[in-house]
């Protein structure tokens, strides 16, 4: 148990918050119970951006009960059928409460929200402060209608693994978002917002700057994009060569990149493109 739980008396402001998040389906108590038993100052509910007609039920139940404990409650949304938006949803909690000890609940959604859980805590190059955990209820109930998944709280097992998953460095992701942007792209294009933005840097001289870009190009970001991590295909059509995103770019692009693109990456006189 980390020292900061014994540690009530001192402000929030003097020390790390302890920061949950917790999907929240047709439970209440494996949520409540454990968030209360694990002292959190502050717990992200996740739920589906569309509820059915009895899930806010169990949401107003959740918030009621952890108001009354003390505990800070936001409620943030997210598709619970797509694995991608649910890994973003909770990996921008994890980067936004970056500096506090976060506590992900894997177990109280769909069985979906709680691979996309885990797999935000994977994909996070600093885990230290990461815990996922596993809260076991006292007893599964025979489903009716309207009734809880589960009553009661047993133990809470908080030594689950956090294996590292690899994501790509940030000139590939920034590349990847140029790409998304458009929606498919010239080399010659690319390479021309590539040299602006200084995510390639081209020491030649005049008459080898063109073939100097292109190959730094390739060698530095696209080649990476292509055969390393199957996000982006190359085609040529005509004497020109197009680069895309694979399904597998368009799936990472969901969790990987915000919902605007910098800037600084926007160009006239490049037009954008229906993918």
């Amino acid at each position: 148990m980390h020292t900061m739980h014994t540690m009530d008396t001192v402000s929030h402001e003097m020390t790390n918050l302890r920061v949950h998040i917790a999907p929240v389906g047709y439970e209440v108590d494996r949520v409540v119970l454990s968030a209360k038993k694990m002292r959190a100052d502050r717990i992200y509910l996740l739920v589906h951006e569309e509820p059915d007609e009895d899930s806010p039920r169990f949401l107003k139940s959740c918030e009621t009960k952890l108001k009354r404990a003390n505990i800070e409650v936001k409620v943030v949304k997210a598709n619970r059928f797509r694995i991608f938006p649910i890994i973003k949803t909770v990996n921008d909690i994890i980067r936004k409460e970056s500096k506090n000890q976060i506590y992900v609940n894997v177990t109280t959604g769909s069985k979906l929200q709680g691979i996309g859980c885990m797999m935000a805590c994977m994909l996070c190059e600093n885990r230290d402060n990461i815990h996922p955990y596993y809260p076991r209820p006292k007893e599964y109930h025979k489903l009716g209608k309207g009734e809880q998944l589960a009553y009661g709280l047993g133990d809470i097992d908080e030594d689950l693994p956090t294996y590292e998953m690899k994501t790509p460095p940030k000139k590939l992701v920034e590349t990847l978002a140029i790409i998304q942007y458009y929606g498919k792209i010239t080399k010659a294009n690319l390479a021309d917002i590539a040299i602006r933005t200084e995510l390639i840097i081209v020491n030649a001289r005049d008459e080898n700057q063109n073939q100097a870009t292109y190959a730094s190009l390739d060698k530095n970001l696209i080649r990476a994009l292509e055969f390393d991590w199957k996000f982006v295909k190359v085609e040529k059509v005509g004497k020109h060569r197009w680069i895309s995103l694979t399904k597998e770019g368009k799936y990472a692009s969901e969790f990987l990149l915000d919902e605007k693109i910098d800037e600084k990456y926007v160009f006239d006189n490049i037009p954008r493109y229906n993918a």
